[in-house]
């Protein structure tokens, strides 16, 4: 078991990586962890498991595919969201809530970073026109949810072991 553990941490690891580098997500790392999970809970509880693992993966796939229609989150955050769920079973639902707490603090995390380097970097245009481009600037960024997702997975896998 201890092995399973290991690869979850490394597919997250993988997904979080390419995430915040390049705002895409691996299928081989989402694909991976629902391979993962559905492994686990088959070996833990047979067929019972099988039936926590697709539930949860279900759940995740649901949750965030709603966020995917509404434009806020890739495709690769869905698969990776259906991922946790397959890993977590039922318990993608508390991980849900640390899930969009670790969002919203790495987005305040951007956004203080994205303020201070404007403050750094100062432009010469006149201050209206500052405003309006910084505020364009800033919600053009995206946040990387796939390192929220692992983040919210891994504290919940320790929370509820």
């Amino acid at each position: 078991m201890i092995i399973i553990q290991l690869c979850i941490i490394i597919f997250l690891g993988i997904a979080s990586y390419y995430d915040i580098k390049y705002r895409l997500i691996p299928n081989a790392a989402s694909f991976g962890l629902i391979i993962l999970g559905l492994l686990y809970h088959i070996l833990n509880s047979g067929q019972h498991g099988l039936k926590i693992s697709l539930l949860g993966m279900i759940i995740g796939f649901v949750f965030f595919v709603l966020l995917y229609a509404l434009k806020m989150m890739g495709a690769g955050d869905v698969k990776l969201g259906a991922g946790a769920g397959s890993i977590l079973g039922i318990k993608i639902i508390p991980a849900i809530v640390i899930i969009i707490l670790a969002g919203g603090i790495i987005a305040f995390i951007q956004i203080i970073n994205f303020i201070i380097n404007k403050r750094l970097n100062p432009s010469k245009s006149n201050n209206q026109l500052k405003v309006r481009s910084y505020r364009k600037e800033m919600l053009s960024q995206s946040v990387p949810y796939g390192l929220a997702i692992s983040i919210g997975t891994v504290l919940t896998l320790i929370i509820y072991k």
